[in-house]
C-alpha cells in the first residue's frame, strides 16, 4: 500500500492525517510506503508548526521512520523547493521512480 501525500504539511491537517493513515495501516501490519510528492516533501522537513499555529506533523512522522516503513521523497520538489535536509530516514528518488512506485502499488491512498 502507498500513502501519497501532495499537499504542505502546515495549511490544513491533510498532511497530519496522511501520516496518521500511514502509521495506522503500519500498526495493522500492512506493508506501507508514504510517497511524498509536490508540495507534500514539505513534510519532510524541520518545520516549527507552532509558528504558524499548524498542526504538529514531526510527532507522526518520527513516529512512522521508527516503525520503519519505506519513506519516499520526490527529488524534483525537493530541490525546487530549495530543501538541504530531510530527516532521516528518507528515500530521495526521481519523479519516474515515484511514478513506478505508484503503478506498482496493490492500492493507493492520496492526500
Amino acid at each position: 500500500m502507498v500513502v501519497v501525500l501532495r499537499h504542505p504539511p502546515l495549511s490544513s491537517e491533510t498532511a497530519s492525517e496522511a501520516l496518521r493513515v500511514a502509521l495506522g495501516q503500519t500498526l495493522a501490519r500492512q506493508d506501507v510506503t508514504l510517497c511524498l510528492l509536490g508540495d507534500g516533501v514539505w513534510t519532510a522537513a524541520r518545520l516549527n508548526p507552532v509558528v504558524v499555529r499548524g498542526p504538529e506533523i514531526w510527532k507522526h512522522l518520527e513516529a512512522l521512520l521508527t516503525l520503519g516503513p519505506r519513506v519516499v521523497a520526490e527529488q524534483e520538489a525537493v530541490e525546487a523547493r530549495g530543501l538541504g535536509q530531510l530527516a532521516g530516514g528518507i528515500e530521495v528518488k526521481p519523479r519516474a521512480d515515484c511514478f513506478d512506485l505508484l503503478t506498482a502499488a496493490d492500492a493507493m491512498i492520496v492526500y
